[in-house]
């Protein structure tokens, strides 16, 4: 699996789907020209496809979360906004999965804030991790977290653009995310399964 080679030859440092999709007036990938955008999508659907064994997400949307947060307060406070609140709930069931395997376990998140390098972060349940809990890093500086991002970018897309992609309106971005969930089937698992439109 090499990103960076690919990303290298158009010039660029790191894969953002976002930014390959929408490129904005500060972006490295206003340069590159659409069909090339379109090729490294493609390259990334492949290593996807090909290496990734599962792919958790858990999508709730803002509104969503609203509702099960005040549902929540009725047993006691919550204090997490919904970005803070989602990313606590999916790493608590990640960890559940994760505790059940046989071999020592790493998991990589991308930072929140930059770092100047890679650093454990305490996290409760987490310390069955290997360093003691999930290690923060810089994506540019991890090829699986560019991979995760686009998993992230294809998942968000086929959820939001589902009528687009169904009708054959959807962009040639959003045909792509659409044919990885495809390819990758079963692998894809939800953490979340309150309501099932939101599972792809």
């Amino acid at each position: 699996m090499d990103i960076s080679k690919q990303i290298a030859r158009l010039g660029m440092t790191e894969f953002h789907a976002t930014e390959v999709v929408n490129p904005n007036s500060n972006s490295e990938w206003r340069t590159p020209a659409y069909e090339d955008r379109v090729k490294i999508f493609e390259h990334m659907k492949l290593l996807l496809t090909e290496y990734a064994v599962k792919v958790y997400y858990c999508y709730v949307s803002k509104k969503e979360y609203d509702k099960l947060r005040k549902k929540a307060e009725e047993i006691g406070r919550v204090h997490a906004k919904h970005k803070a609140g989602l990313k606590r709930v999916f790493l608590r069931s990640l960890f559940e999965r994760l505790r059940a395997s046989s071999k020592p376990v790493v998991l990589v998140m991308d930072q929140g804030k930059k770092i100047s390098e890679p650093k454990s972060e305490l996290w409760e349940g987490g310390d069955f991790l290997e360093g003691g809990g999930p290690i923060v890093a810089d994506s540019s500086s991890v090829q699986g977290l560019q991979l995760a991002d686009f998993a992230a970018y294809s998942i968000t897309r086929y959820v939001r653009s589902r009528e687009k992609i169904e009708s054959d309106n959807a962009t040639q971005f959003e045909t792509i995310a659409a044919e990885t969930l495809a390819d990758l089937g079963r692998r894809v698992e939800s953490l979340y399964y309150e309501n099932e439109s939101n599972c792809a």
